[in-house]
């Protein structure tokens, strides 16, 4: 079957719009059910810049279910590179996250008084990245925090809100790893839909032939019809068609570019081996003026044989 490509920003925009498709796919990678989830807008960062141009990140509020049972208020943020970019931009939009306020609460303060009180959630990190950012590690990686006893040397069980708040979980997705298709697990399912083959084309070809347990998965079978949905939906297909097509120019415009700093490169160098030797010539022809000022010859001849000007021959000594 043809399906719109998830690897492209606006056919992975078109996905996550649904929200069920959303709580599906950010659970399985979490780990945890979501029992909520309120879509923020999106912002998608369309500059002059080749790396920010592949560069796509969605904010969500959630409110999810963890495996100890436990309902837990919080900030995911999914951050989508197609291409290796600075790290820098990554860490600048965690940076204004961290210096958001999520939610206001009505409360008392030490008077009785009516206050304001700011809500703070704890922060999650989804990075999809459409490249192999280390080849040591696998295609998903989870950073959790762990707290330690540092004087006893051990893992202390449980969570300080106050830590919780101040540093983030993260999840990295490296989905040109490639990866088994035997759908043993329900992450590994989901993610034969982003399959590292199609990465270049705004179209891909799903094979119908899936082992048995992808094609009983629930939430494959949606991440399909959603993505199918998407190739016969005239505005995300002019949407796609367009992508593919900036994203073709704005390579063909930075390769031109890249040629011609490469040329420059070697004209530069050839100028300076130019003027090397002309360097090395010059002190051929001084050496061979203070030869022959040495050996009696007047300056009027010198200047004939050598072309050195006047100026030139009271540098001599």
């Amino acid at each position: 079957m043809l399906i719109a490509n998830p690897i492209y920003d606006n056919a992975f925009k078109f996905l996550m719009e649904d929200i069920n498709i959303a709580k599906g796919i950010i659970g399985r990678i979490i780990g945890c059910e979501i029992l909520e989830l309120d879509f923020k807008p999106q912002e998608y960062t369309a500059t002059t810049s080749k790396q920010e141009m592949n560069f796509l990140r969605m904010d969500f509020h959630a409110l999810i279910l963890t495996k100890e049972n436990e309902k837990r208020k919080v900030l995911i943020e999914l951050q989508k590179s197609k291409k290796s970019m600075d790290l820098f931009r990554f860490r600048k939009y965690i940076g204004e996250q961290y210096q958001r306020i999520d939610n206001i609460l009505i409360g008392k303060n030490r008077k009785g008084e009516t206050v304001e009180i700011p809500e703070f959630y704890s922060i999650i990190v989804i990075y999809f990245l459409g490249y192999i950012e280390d080849e040591r590690f696998p295609k998903v990686v989870k950073l959790k925090n762990h707290y330690y006893d540092v004087l006893e040397n051990k893992e202390i069980p449980g969570r300080i809100e106050f830590l919780e708040k101040l540093n983030h979980e993260s999840y990295m997705l490296q989905l040109a790893v490639p990866q088994s298709t035997n759908g043993k697990k329900p992450l590994e399912r989901m993610l034969t839909v982003f399959s590292e083959t199609g990465f270049h084309s705004r179209v891909m070809e799903y094979p119908d032939d899936q082992p048995e347990e992808i094609q009983s998965d629930a939430l494959v079978q949606q991440l399909i019809r959603r993505l199918y949905k998407a190739t016969q939906d005239e505005k995300v297909r002019k949407q796609l068609e367009f992508e593919e097509e900036m994203e073709r120019k704005v390579q063909d415009l930075f390769q031109t570019l890249e040629e011609n700093a490469k040329e420059l490169e070697e004209n530069r160098k050839a100028l300076d081996e130019k003027d090397k030797a002309l360097d090395e010539n010059r002190k051929v022809i001084f050496n061979l003026a203070k030869m022959l000022r040495s050996a009696g010859v007047s300056e009027e001849e010198i200047r004939k044989q050598t072309g050195l000007s006047m100026d030139e021959m009271s540098k001599i000594t």
